[in-house]
């Protein structure tokens, strides 16, 4: 997950992400070490951390053991 600080803060700015801890409170957010871990958590789950599904598809729609059908775009992701 190194190296990928400036798209995360872009994925950041971009949705809402909700936490159990709120990460907007000014309690928290004087708190690094608290921030610093969900932060890593929230980070572990955005969607540059995933590899594109395209190479698969492909792969298996030339070896002719599946075909696609329809293209999803996830709403949300749930952890935990």
């Amino acid at each position: 997950m190194r190296g990928f600080d400036s798209e995360f803060r872009k994925f950041m700015a971009e949705f809402r992400v909700v936490t159990p801890t709120d990460l907007r409170r000014s309690d928290i957010r004087q708190r690094p070490d608290i921030l610093h871990k969900k932060l890593e958590e929230i980070k572990q789950e955005a969607p540059f951390a995933y590899k594109g599904i395209g190479p698969v598809v492909n792969t298996l729609t030339a070896a002719g053991i599946a075909r696609p059908v329809v293209e999803l775009t996830p709403l949300m992701t749930i952890k935990g």
